[in-house]
């Protein structure tokens, strides 16, 4: 799985090596960015709340910053947003 600007040069990449997505690879981005589903494929993805993400973080750095010890993050609900560029493994 990867950033979505990156998933989308994939499929970009793919497109120009005759690579057909989701038939012969699948690919998967991060993010859910808008033009995910504007792609062709439109792009599976997984959704996250990146302004959570944000504020896990600043607490963990100002707990650092003072001295603290941060306590353990805790886990983020993720989606997964399934889309036409994966599919099933090819068969052997």
């Amino acid at each position: 799985m990867i950033h979505h600007a990156a998933s989308i040069g994939a499929l970009i990449e793919a497109r120009v090596l005759g690579i057909r997505v989701p038939h012969d690879l699948s690919i998967t981005g991060f993010d859910d960015a808008a033009m995910a589903e504007q792609t062709d494929p439109p792009l599976t993805t997984m959704r996250v709340d990146n302004a959570e993400i944000g504020r896990q973080a600043a607490d963990y750095l100002l707990n650092c910053l003072s001295g603290k010890i941060p306590a353990r993050p805790a886990p983020l609900e993720t989606l997964l947003i399934p889309r036409a560029s994966t599919g099933p493994a090819p068969s052997r």
